[in-house]
């Protein structure tokens, strides 16, 4: 067998840790579920796909490396230990057992469209953080802007065309 017992050893270590990480995120998914089927009646979530949102940077055409490909690797390994899917099928289940509507939408476009104006533009987000509609002025918090949107999806008082 290859390498020493200290080595064997440290190796148990991490992976025990890995594991404890597992299971408190999966108790912490269980909970927050639970909390959110047992409160809403009707609950909607964009319907992400995780697979595309992680792929690899592409190199660029002349073959060298792209800027920040480190910072997306990070992203990537954190979207993936967060377990979106796991997360809203879990919700899901949760949902049929009492009796809540869970409806998935599509995210094109959510955070780009004004949810006072209806304006879809890149140049509405300023910033991750921010959103300032170029049509109207309408100022919010990105988040808060698309979650309004995905809401208003959700229930028909919205529909996305670009």
């Amino acid at each position: 067998e290859k390498g020493s017992n200290n080595r064997r050893k440290a190796r148990c270590k991490v992976a025990r840790a890995y594991q404890r990480e597992r299971f408190i995120r999966e108790d912490y998914a269980q909970k927050v579920t639970t909390v959110i089927a047992n409160r809403a009646k009707n609950i909607f979530v964009e319907d992400l796909s995780i697979r595309w949102m992680t792929k690899q940077v592409k190199k660029t055409k002349d073959g060298s490396p792209r800027k920040n490909v480190a910072a997306k690797t990070g992203l990537n390994r954190e979207m993936l230990r967060f377990a979106h899917s796991r997360f809203v099928s879990l919700l899901e289940h949760k949902t049929k057992d009492r009796g809540s509507n869970l409806t998935k939408v599509n995210p094109r476009f959510t955070s780009q469209t004004c949810n006072s104006c209806g304006c879809i533009s890149k140049l509405n987000r300023k910033s991750q953080a921010k959103f300032v509609c170029i049509e109207c002025g309408h100022r919010d918090n990105a988040d808060v802007n698309a979650a309004k949107n995905i809401r208003d999806i959700g229930i028909g008082n919205l529909t996305i065309e670009h």
